[in-house]
């Protein structure tokens, strides 16, 4: 059978704070994402400081690393940010931005989606696997990542998987990129 997300409306992708992310979708027709329909895995990665990329904690915390490498904190006692890590044809959840020490907390990771999709993929809408903001002073969130297969992917939406911005307050690390 096929999948429609309808305009307007969201299919949520929650991982469960596990690094190989949520269940693997399966769609035995069509997938027809509508032009303001979303998938979302947005922060449904790995939380603050854990995770193979995990950013630093430090006065300024580090951001979470996976496709791309987080950023460091900003100035003294400075949180380190995420390493590069990751598997491109099996992407993960992203790693969680490093807390401060002083104020705030590090932004949850992106999600992991997998979609196996018999039929074709028509995308017009947005899939997310984003990592979170860091909160004050802490780094933000890897993004996670986005696996589909199926016989043709069509459309005119988008797919993303971006890395959180560091904390709003001063010198928090962002996170770095996922994998599509």
């Amino acid at each position: 059978d096929s999948l429609n997300v309808h305009s307007n409306s969201s299919l949520y992708a929650y991982s469960g704070n596990s690094l190989y992310g949520s269940p693997r979708f399966s769609v035995g027709g069509n997938f027809n994402l509508a032009a303001t329909g979303k998938v979302v895995a947005d922060g449904f990665g790995l939380v603050q400081g854990t995770g193979p990329g995990a950013g630093g904690l430090g006065t300024y915390g580090g951001g979470g690393g996976h496709g791309g490498a987080g950023a460091g904190g900003g100035e003294d006692s400075r949180g380190t940010g995420g390493i590069t890590n990751g598997i491109p044809l099996a992407p993960h959840a992203g790693s969680g931005g490093g807390r401060s020490n002083w104020v705030g907390y590090g932004g949850n990771g992106g999600g992991s989606l997998k979609m196996a999709i018999i039929g074709d993929a028509i995308v017009n809408g947005a899939i997310s696997a984003n990592g979170n903001p860091g909160d004050s002073c802490g780094g933000g969130g890897a993004g996670g990542g986005i696996f589909i297969t199926c016989r043709k992917f069509l459309g005119s939406g988008s797919l993303s998987a971006k890395g959180g911005k560091g904390g709003t307050a001063v010198k928090g690390g962002g996170g770095g990129g996922g994998g599509c």
